[in-house]
């Protein structure tokens, strides 16, 4: 036969009666809780996706509006640079994925080749050793015009920054309906899985989001659950 000391029995009366006091709120909704006596705690738990549901929505980076945005601002010092170098140029203009310019006297190829190439900034691609790379990449491709585009480095670096700059807009927002333990997670490396639980209205979380930074929204399928959806499910 078991036996418990005194002592021993109030301890475990007085953790029952604890776990007893702080379950309590669980068991009322929010404004029920509110008018608790003062000496009950107004903490409530805080269900997850799974259990309460709510929003799942998906972010994604343009990656076509990234690029974009950074070779229309390119043309405007290519324009400058080559006039103070006195270089003359036609056909200068974005096309796809890159920008492209024709160089009218072929005894400046050289010259012009090296003024493009003082246009690309330096990307670094190690934060311990400092070690970076080129941000562009000057193609010859005949007939006296260049092809100038991004590296893949400089790339991944601009979806990347893209990325975070959008993680905190979001969070930002999210903040603005005062709901509890928001999901916010970075998928791959161009996506931000948002998570809601007890907004059970979808469309309200993307129209308060709005347009955020390069992002497109997708709306994910109510039937998969979060784990699911960071798992690329």
């Amino acid at each position: 036969m078991l036996y418990f000391s005194k002592p021993k029995i109030f301890l475990i009366l007085a953790c029952l009666f604890a776990g007893i006091i702080f379950s309590f709120p669980n068991l009322y909704n929010e404004e029920s809780v509110n008018d608790l006596p003062d000496f009950f705690p107004k903490n409530q738990l805080n269900l997850g996706l799974d259990l309460q549901g709510g929003s799942h929505l998906l972010l994604e980076v343009e990656v076509e509006a990234i690029v974009k945005e950074r070779l229309e601002n390119l043309l405007s010092d290519m324009r400058l640079n080559l006039r103070e170098a006195r270089i003359g140029y036609s056909q200068i203009g974005v096309k796809d994925d890159y920008a492209t310019v024709v160089i009218r006297d072929a005894a400046q190829l050289d010259a012009a080749r090296d003024v493009l190439n003082e246009l690309s900034m330096p990307i670094n691609t190690n934060l311990f050793s400092g070690a970076s790379t080129k941000e562009l990449e000057v193609e010859d491709i005949g007939n006296s015009r260049f092809n100038i585009k991004l590296t893949e480095a400089a790339l991944q670096n601009r979806v990347l920054k893209s990325v975070e700059q959008s993680i905190e807009i979001v969070r930002r927002r999210i903040d603005e309906l005062g709901t509890t333990e928001p999901s916010i997670q970075r998928q791959g490396t161009s996506r931000i899985l948002v998570q809601v639980p007890g907004l059970d209205d979808p469309e309200r979380l993307k129209a308060l989001l709005g347009q955020t930074a390069k992002m497109n929204f997708h709306l994910l399928d109510r039937n998969v659950s979060g784990y699911d959806a960071v798992a690329g499910a």
